[in-house]
């Protein structure tokens, strides 16, 4: 074997055939890759923890090891090695693979598996997960410099990526931005890694929930006042534009601010300054982040939002969908909203099983994220072992899958790009565990239906 300094990567096999292991041995080694073999799931968890072994920059993960799935050993590959976990398995069941996808696989592979396609996902998920160790690395050298270049867990989706690629062009900029979004999509979250992410992260982040405060206080909440300013004024007080001068103020629900306020903050964003009731004016460099689950269109069309406010809040705006339309980051979302419980609670580690995550799939959440964060810490304190399945998850509301709405028109399937049209017929075969009559019921379509679009789209089944 090469010595490590010389080797092309650190590449660990898991599979309970021993045949299998050589045959992947001998092509990986003939590459110049270094090859761990682990035949179960805690052979493979020993070695990981063992400190005389090479840490693997990828991992070729059989679905079947013996009486165990695979599957369930994706997050805990991922958050304690990095490393990119390529799911190799017999299956030709789609849900498989959309759970690997969707769980933190990097790759997934049919067996047979020809010896280029192997080397060609290894040398991809090595790379990767070298990237992914540096960055690690950096992070711990460095805890102010920004965070994981992919964002959190809300920019897992497709749709949150172009918000994202959005920001990214503005979050060193003054401007303002405004963070549209139903209730419990992330505003915050996004509003804090729009100042965490940019040159402003050094300052501070000060947060405000406009609808929670008193009408006749949000003056002085915002803008501070001196002594004697009004009945109760006893001493300064500085406001929250000040309190983030050079950094990020985020003002939540800024669609209930009132009227007569309203102007002062129009003047605020226009001028950079700030006045104290009682006091004089004050000169401030405050980058100011708006969110709201109104519509402010609406709002001014009403006469209820001034008009010119709306148009400076807007110059870079946002909109965040909410979590039924941006599912894949179910995976994400729920294993850091269970890790960060967890640990606040001092629990022993949880994670999702392949049923309670396709579960998930299947409710609408009219919650958003808060809902999701509600369910998740709920089944934590209820579920009994490390995995958390479907029984374990704990509801406030039916659902969807009681009452299953079709997903999409045969129409629209019908007019749908190539891609999107497979990407939704994945979607209804997840939501439905690969049953093909159920996912044509859900699309609203007929069996023979959907093998004949399934075949136009190239979607095995």
């Amino acid at each position: 074997m090469q010595e490590a300094q010389d080797s092309a990567g650190v590449v660990l096999v898991v599979d309970d055939e021993a045949d299998l292991r050589a045959m992947y041995r001998i092509i990986l080694e003939g590459a110049g890759y270094d090859v761990l073999e682990a035949s179960s799931a805690l052979e493979a968890e020993a070695l990981l923890r063992d400190p005389e072994h090479e840490r693997p920059e990828a991992v070729v993960l059989d679905v079947m090891l013996g009486d165990h799935s695979g599957l369930d050993l994706l997050a805990y590959f991922r958050d304690s090695s990095h490393a990119s976990v390529i799911v190799a398995t017999a299956s030709q069941r789609v849900q498989d693979a959309v759970f690997a996808l969707k769980n933190g696989a990097f790759d997934y592979l049919m067996k047979p598996i020809s010896r280029d396609d192997l080397l060609l996902a290894i040398r991809n998920g090595v790379e990767r997960g070298r990237m992914q160790r540096e960055l690690t690395a950096r992070r711990v050298l460095d805890p102010d410099a920004a965070g994981d270049e992919d964002g959190p867990a809300v920019f897992a989706s497709l749709p949150m990526r172009l918000v994202r690629a959005t920001l990214e062009k503005v979050r060193d900029r003054r401007v303002p931005v405004l963070v549209l979004g139903e209730t419990g999509t992330g505003k915050e979250v996004v509003a804090r890694w729009i100042h965490e992410t940019g040159s402003r992260r050094r300052q501070p982040f000060v947060a405000i929930n406009c609808a929670a405060l008193p009408h006749d206080l949000v003056e002085a909440e915002l803008f501070g006042h001196e002594p004697g300013a009004f009945t109760g004024a006893d001493r300064q007080r500085i406001g929250r534009f000040e309190e983030a001068n050079g950094g990020t103020l985020f003002l939540d629900e800024v669609g209930e601010i009132a009227p007569s306020v309203q102007a002062k903050l129009l003047r605020v964003l226009g001028e950079g300054k700030v006045t104290r009731l009682g006091g004089a004016d004050v000169e401030i460099d405050t980058r100011v982040v708006a969110a709201t689950n109104r519509d402010l269109a609406a709002e001014v069309a009403a006469g209820r939002f001034r008009q010119d406010l709306f148009y400076r809040l807007e110059v870079i705006s946002v909109h965040l969908p909410p979590l039924r339309d941006r599912l894949e980051e179910l995976p994400a979302l729920s294993d850091f909203l269970l890790r960060r419980f967890a640990d606040r609670e001092g629990l022993a580690e949880r994670r999702l099983g392949m049923d309670g995550l396709e579960r998930l799939a299947a409710h609408d959440w009219p919650g958003n994220i808060r809902e999701l964060e509600n369910v998740l810490k709920r089944s934590c304190l209820l579920s009994e072992g490390p995995v958390i399945r479907a029984d374990n998850l704990v509801f406030s509301q039916p659902t969807a899958t009681t009452t299953p709405a079709p997903a999409e028109t045969p129409q629209k399937i019908r007019t749908l790009p190539k891609e999107m049209a497979r990407e939704t017929m994945v979607r209804a075969l997840a939501e439905t565990r690969g049953n093909v009559s159920a996912a044509a019921r859900r699309l609203g379509i007929g069996r023979s239906t959907f093998y004949r679009y399934a075949k136009q789209v190239g979607l095995p089944t």
